[in-house]
């Protein structure tokens, strides 16, 4: 419980962290155990961001692996806690007596507009025209010119944490994964889209069971 409270501790202090996913690592030679209870939790100075995020990611677990115990950060840490006002000891204190048994923190990492350039597709006009008796056609073809659009990408980093693993957060650190979410259309649909793939993943990979 001692390394899971350090553990705790370092992504809670944290402001920042360093679809498919993008690039992934894993601790060499893990085999993950039976995870009986997850805390998910969300990096972030934004609270629509905080709450989506962890609120879709229990949603995407619970709907993959429902018979496992999940908590929130925001359960533990509502926003109205000034952390940087609390001691070590009473941010273990409150972590402890959830008894999580893994940590996932997620977090976006780096946003970015990027161009693409779409090509136009030919249009074709039918023309008829008449020789004779008969009635031929034929087609014009018109071209417009293609044009370029602005695309905004959000990077975000998962890091999945077994407190059997060490002592410190450096070693109880057992996998990463990053992943990008182009053009969502809300906070919430961007959240729902990425807990999703994070979760197929996960699971998939057997990183949870």
């Amino acid at each position: 419980m001692k390394r899971l409270i350090q553990l705790s501790i370092f992504v809670i202090l944290m402001v920042s962290c360093a679809p498919q996913m993008m690039s992934t690592w894993d601790k060499p030679n893990y085999t993950a155990p039976v995870q009986d209870k997850i805390l998910v939790m969300a990096i972030s100075n934004n609270l629509q961001v905080r709450q989506s995020l962890e609120n879709e990611i229990v949603a995407a677990l619970k709907e993959k692996l429902p018979n496992k115990s999940y908590v929130t950060g925001l359960t533990i840490f509502p926003p109205n806690i000034d952390l940087s006002k609390m001691s070590e000891a009473q941010i273990e204190e409150k972590v402890k007596s959830y008894h999580p048994t893994a940590v996932l923190t997620s977090c976006i990492i780096n946003n970015y507009e990027s161009s693409e350039y779409n090509m136009s597709e030919p249009t074709y006009i039918p023309r008829y025209f008449r020789y004779g008796r008969y009635v031929y056609r034929s087609y014009e073809v018109i071209n417009t010119p293609g044009y370029y659009s602005t695309n905004q990408n959000f990077v975000l980093e998962s890091n999945l944490f077994d407190a059997k693993e060490g002592n410190n957060p450096e070693e109880a650190m057992v996998w990463k994964g990053q992943s990008e979410i182009t053009n969502p259309s809300s906070v919430a649909s961007g959240a729902r889209s990425y807990a999703k793939n994070l979760v197929n993943y996960l699971v998939s990979q057997q990183k949870i069971k």
